[in-house]
């Protein structure tokens, strides 16, 4: 079914409460709680957003240094690009330049999307020590503009690489949000492969209402690295 704003934030709430106490993003290990990327830690003036065309690093997110010791590596298939969209006081059309009303941000003001692609995996590490693996007990993540029902979901897989669970985003519509997440008993979440819709952001012209979707992504929140 549907969700409103007001219900996808009191569902994200729960789902964050239920993983436990928030940790700060520091390059430490700590035995219960949830991390978080609202994808503002970019600056206005960092060269990375949907108006330069530059791709966002993968490994923003997964260093050993505060505010980026996340935990999280991000990765896609070749030709795919990872994408912010622009902030306001850059000057550049915001949401990925797609049509007023397709987009808006859950967590003000940027969004994450995919171009040439539809597919992103996020692969758990240690935040104390980006270069060992690690394990989750969840993950969730708000979805912007889901329009076709079965067409965003996130994959979520073991330590050997298989599929433990599957969870669809439910549809929102141009303009809402939608939360996906499953939590484990126990950190067994390796990595999560989330497909955003059918095409990339750089395609919504091609949206049909029935089978093709551009959907971007907001905040994403997981279980402390393991």
């Amino acid at each position: 079914g549907s969700q409103a704003e007001g219900d996808v934030a009191e569902t994200f709430a729960r789902f964050k409460a239920e993983l436990g106490p928030f940790n700060p993003p520091r390059p430490e290990n700590n035995a219960d709680g949830f991390r978080a990327i609202d994808w503002d830690a970019r600056t206005a003036t960092d060269a990375v957003s949907d108006d330069v065309g530059a791709m966002f690093p993968g490994d923003f997110f997964n260093q050993g240094t505060f505010p980026r010791a996340r935990g999280a590596m991000i990765t896609m298939e070749p030709g795919t690009m990872m994408r912010l969209s622009a902030v306001a006081e850059s000057g550049e059309p915001a949401n990925f330049g797609v049509p007023a009303g397709e987009f808006a941000a859950f967590s003000p003001e940027r969004l994450f999307g995919l171009a040439n692609g539809n597919e992103v995996s996020v692969t758990f590490m240690d935040p104390a020590n980006p270069a060992l693996p690690a394990t989750v007990d969840g993950f969730g993540a708000v979805f912007a503009g889901n329009d076709v029902p079965g067409s965003t979901f996130i994959e979520y897989f073991d330590l050997a690489g298989r599929l433990v669970y599957r969870v669809d985003a439910p549809v929102a519509g141009d303009g809402g949000f939608s939360f996906a997440g499953a939590a484990f008993p126990s950190a067994i979440v390796a990595r999560v492969r989330i497909t955003a819709g059918s095409l990339g952001v750089d395609r919504c012209a091609e949206e049909d209402g029935a089978a093709l979707d551009c959907v971007a992504m907001d905040d994403f929140v997981y279980g402390e690295p393991q």
